[in-house]
């Protein structure tokens, strides 16, 4: 059985569904998973404080930092908007081109967003990890 695979994402549509599926546990609390990943982008690699000044300047990284805050908000509803396209390739491709385009001139390239992958990575097994167990403890086991 053959399944359509878009240009942009070469995802099938149980590929989509499994993603959206998983985004969900983000999705109630994008601000605190966006701050939760930007603490550990930052403890994995301590180099890309340098790369926002403004949260460091702003003070500590943690939820009190107004700019870690708004930054966090704006990086997760980007991840939030690309995974409602992705059944779109043209918008999902213009969404991330716009992203592209943006960050290239601050220094920011795709390695970068590896690190960012990583800690996105770190926080779901957290959330996923903390929602079992409540789970469990909801169930008395």
């Amino acid at each position: 059985k053959k399944s359509h695979r878009t240009s942009v994402n070469n995802m099938s549509v149980n590929d989509i569904k499994a993603v959206r599926e998983n985004w969900r546990v983000f999705h109630d609390d994008l601000t605190a998973t966006g701050i939760s990943v930007f603490q550990e982008l930052f403890r994995l690699n301590d180099s890309y404080e340098d790369m926002f000044r403004g949260i460091r300047d702003a003070g500590d990284v943690t939820s009190s930092n107004a700019k870690l805050r708004e930054h966090s908000i704006r990086v997760m509803c980007s991840f939030d908007s690309w995974i409602i396209a992705l059944c779109d390739a043209p918008v999902l491709e213009g969404l991330l081109v716009r992203q592209g385009e943006e960050h290239v001139p601050r220094k920011v390239f795709r390695q970068h967003f590896f690190g960012y992958e990583e800690g996105l990575n770190l926080c779901y097994d957290q959330t996923t990890r903390r929602q079992v167990q409540r789970f469990g403890v909801q169930r008395g086991i």
